[in-house]
């Protein structure tokens, strides 16, 4: 039988194995906007501050960003504060491999 120390212990070694394995993943997410009226520029500056961003396209009313980590909540933030209508959001997280 474990001890709780012992338990203690092997959920910290495992905490800390998944959130180095995370680190080593990163994400990506297509966000379609409903409207861009007075274009996508504003768009593209706010969600250029991201932290992690590793690339941002624009492709009509597409937007897709890959990112150290999931930022989708915060992405999805920036874009509502600057005024955009958002129709979608899909995510995929990708190996450093994929990139």
């Amino acid at each position: 039988m474990l001890s709780i120390s012992r338990l203690k212990a092997l959920s910290l070694r495992y905490y800390f194995s998944d959130l180095k394995l995370r680190q080593q993943k990163g994400s990506s997410t297509v966000i379609t906007l409903g409207q861009a009226q007075g274009g996508t520029k504003r768009f593209e500056e706010a969600l250029k501050t991201l932290p992690g961003l590793r690339d941002l396209s624009i492709n009509g009313l597409s937007i897709e960003l890959k990112t150290d980590s999931d930022m989708t909540a915060m992405a999805v933030r920036l874009l509502v504060n600057k005024g955009a209508d958002i129709v979608s959001v899909n995510r995929n997280d990708y190996q450093l491999d994929d990139i």
